[in-house]
């Protein structure tokens, strides 16, 4: 009998040592896997992170599933790419949610767009101009050069939220860092031999990464963003590529392949497929890998 009641209190005791770190850890929400690789490199073992959308959807068009009301409910702070990218499915979830900690315009509802300069605004915008976003180009985090500026938003988000761990976030934050600025040193490196290329793209998505490696996009297979190619634009674009040295068509892991591969079969430009995100593609585990593989599949 008193060996059974030691069992219990001992059980009991865990269960409420374990409820205990858990309330005192930072319940954020971030919806992307991308934002979620960056916190859990400052945050580590204070965080408890819930990702809204997973690496292998469409970034614009994420299931707003009824589960996540919940983890909003409870987030004490929330990261979003930001440039209206999630304008499909957050906002009916944050209305659901009913957490005014973390509404748009609270102090933890952080916006990383805010943190980066965006290219590609544009002038007119219409639903006649596609899928166009006011702001500016949304993919800024596939440029390995704004990733400090994006971790250092992060960063400050965290500490925002718990001032008694600003040395902690601080030491992680330095300790990235000096890891990115090493991985930087090779991507340029590597980047740096194929300065000034052209490239083609399926969707206006590696805007930022051509400029990492100093490089031009020639064309876009997408006539206007969001808008799927037609045999026509295909054709024209064949045609302007003729006697021009593209070095590589790219596609996506989440847009329609054949126009790709047509493309490729019609001007002899090898094609490759590039990531969008943390865990789009099973090569791609975290923030470091995506920029590896990016920068690895460019240069080969």
């Amino acid at each position: 009998m008193n060996k059974t009641f030691f069992t219990l209190g001992v059980l009991l005791g865990i269960f409420i040592t374990s409820t205990i770190l858990a309330e005192d850890k930072i319940k954020v929400v971030v919806t992307y896997p991308y934002i979620e690789s960056i916190v859990r490199e400052i945050g580590r073992d204070v965080v408890i992170i819930t990702t809204l959308a997973k690496g292998t959807e469409d970034p614009h068009f994420v299931v707003p599933k009824p589960s996540l009301i919940g983890r909003l409910r409870q987030a004490d702070i929330l990261f979003i790419n930001g440039a209206s990218l999630e304008i499909g499915f957050l906002p009916p979830l944050l209305k659901q949610a009913n957490n005014p900690k973390i509404n748009p315009g609270s102090e933890y509802f952080i916006d990383l767009s805010k943190t980066v300069e965006l290219i590609n605004k544009p002038y007119n915008v219409s639903r006649s101009e596609g899928d166009v976003h006011p702001e500016g180009n949304p993919h800024y985090y596939l440029s390995y050069k704004n990733l400090p500026r994006i971790a250092e938003g992060i960063k400050n988000g965290l500490i925002r939220v718990r001032t008694d761990k600003q040395e902690f976030f601080e030491a992680n934050f330095t300790d990235f860092i000096r890891r990115f600025e090493e991985k930087k040193k090779e991507w340029d490196e590597r980047l740096s031999k194929i300065k000034g290329c052209k490239l083609i793209q399926y969707h206006r998505m590696f805007n930022y990464v051509a400029m990492d490696a100093n490089c031009s996009i020639f064309a876009e297979i997408e006539p206007k963003p969001g808008i799927p190619p037609t045999a026509k634009h295909i054709e024209s674009i064949i045609e302007k590529s003729k006697g021009q040295k593209i070095l590589k068509i790219i596609g996506d892991d989440y847009h329609e392949i054949k126009s790709v591969k047509k493309l490729s079969e019609e001007t002899k430009i090898p094609y490759i497929i590039l990531p969008h995100d943390v865990n789009s593609l099973s090569e791609v585990k975290d923030i470091f890998s995506l920029y590896d593989f990016i920068v690895r599949r460019l240069t080969e």
